[in-house]
C-alpha cells in the first residue's frame, strides 16, 4: 500500500448508480493497467505535460469515456481537460445528457463538446498502443501484478495464482534501477540476475504453487544476497504407520493407526467422517546426521493448515502451498 498506483488509462465507465463491478465490461491488453473513475474523481483531474493527473500523484496517459450520455458538469470538465492537452477517447457517440435538466440546451452543449473528442479507433487499444508506442508495464505469462511507486522505488507485486510451480521470464517497464526480490513471508531480500534494453528490465523468476513476490527497483541495492531460488531433491520418504488422535473436546475421542494417509471424509466411522476440528498426527523416522540443517519437510497436501513439531521443537505453521 506504500506510494501510489502506476496505471496507463483512466476510465469513466458510468455516471449512474448502482454500478455492479461484476458487470463491468472493460479491459486493456495484457501488460497495461487502468483505474475506473467516478464523476467526482474526474472533477479533481488536471493536466501536466499532456498527462492527466490527480492530487494524489497518480497520472494517466488518457481518459476513455464509456457512457453514451453525460451530465453537463462531467462533459464540461472532460472538455476542459481536452483543451488543456489531455487525450480523451469516446467509446461511442455521445447522444446528450441522461436526464431532462436544462433540456434541450444541455443536450446540445454536451453533444457539441463531445464532437471535439477523439473517437475510439476501430482497431481498439492495439491501434492506440501501436501508434503511441506504449511499452507494457509488465509481462509475465500467467502472472497477476500490481505496480506502485514511492519517492525512491518502483514496487511490483507479482503473483502466481496457479497451484503449480513455474519459472517465468518477467519484463518490467523500468530501466536504470536495480531489481531486488523481496520475500513477504520471511522478510528477506535477494538480488536478481537481469538485463536491460529498450527501457525494460528482463529477469527470470521462479514461483511455487500460489506463490507471490515483491520485485522492488532501487537506484542502489539494499542487499548483497543472491540465489533466491532453492532447488530440492527427495532424500527420504516418511511412511506409515501414523498415529492419529482426535480432540475429545471437539466431540471425538478416537485414536487411529494409519498405514496410509487419507481424507477423514472417506472413513467409514461417522465420528471420523463428520469430524470438524483439529487432530494430531504422530510419526517417527531416522535421518542421516549429514543432512541435519539442510532438510525441509514436505507435508504434501494439507486441507487447511498444519502446526508442525519436530523432536519437541516448534517448527511453525504451514498455511499455504507449498506446505
Amino acid at each position: 500500500q506504500q506510494g501510489r498506483r502506476v496505471v496507463d488509462v483512466a476510465c469513466l465507465y458510468n455516471e449512474g448508480a448502482p454500478l455492479n463491478f461484476n458487470c463491468v465490461d472493460f479491459a486493456l491488453p495484457s501488460g497495461y493497467d487502468y483505474d475506473l473513475c467516478s464523476p467526482e474523481i474526474i472533477q479533481r483531474m488536471s493536466v501536466e505535460k499532456g498527462r492527466i493527473v490527480l492530487p494524489t500523484g497518480v497520472s494517466y496517459r488518457c481518459l476513455i469515456v464509456m457512457p453514451n450520455r453525460l451530465t453537463l458538469p462531467a462533459a464540461q470538465k472532460i472538455d476542459e481537460l481536452r483543451k488543456a492537452g489531455a487525450r480523451i477517447f469516446a467509446k461511442s457517440p455521445i447522444r446528450g445528457t441522461p436526464g431532462l435538466t436544462g433540456y434541450p440546451e444541455a443536450d446540445n452543449e454536451v453533444k457539441n463538446m463531445a464532437a471535439q473528442w477523439t473517437a475510439f479507433p476501430g482497431g481498439g487499444w492495439k491501434t492506440i498502443i501501436a501508434k503511441d508506442k506504449w511499452v507494457p508495464d509488465f509481462q509475465g505469462e500467467g502472472l497477476k501484478w500490481i505496480h506502485r511507486r514511492t519517492a525512491d522505488a518502483d514496487i511490483y507485486f507479482v503473483a502466481n495464482t496457479a497451484y503449480e510451480a513455474k519459472s517465468v521470464e518477467c519484463r518490467f517497464r523500468n530501466k536504470g534501477r536495480v531489481p531486488e526480490l523481496w520475500c513477504p513471508e520471511r522478510a528477506d531480500r535477494f538480488l536478481l540476475d537481469f538485463d536491460q534494453a529498450d527501457g525494460r528490465t528482463r529477469t527470470r523468476i521462479e514461483f511455487g504453487p500460489a506463490q507471490s513476490w515483491f520485485v522492488v527497483f532501487k537506484d542502489k541495492p539494499t542487499t548483497r544476497k543472491t540465489n533466491p531460488f532453492t532447488s530440492w531433491k527427495a532424500v527420504r520418504e516418511v511412511k506409515g504407520p501414523w498415529r492419529l488422535n482426535f480432540d475429545p473436546e471437539w466431540g471425538t475421542n478416537k485414536t487411529l493407526d494409519l498405514n496410509e494417509l487419507s481424507c477423514w471424509s472417506t472413513n467409514t466411522d461417522p465420528l471420523v467422517k463428520y469430524y470438524s476440528g483439529t487432530a494430531v498426527y504422530r510419526n517417527s523416522f531416522t535421518l542421516d546426521k549429514a543432512l541435519e540443517g539442510s532438510v525441509s519437510l514436505d507435508l504434501g497436501k494439507v486441507e487447511v493448515m498444519a502446526h508442525v513439531f519436530l523432536n519437541g521443537k516448534d517448527c511453525g505453521i504451514a498455511w499455504k502451498a507449498p506446505y
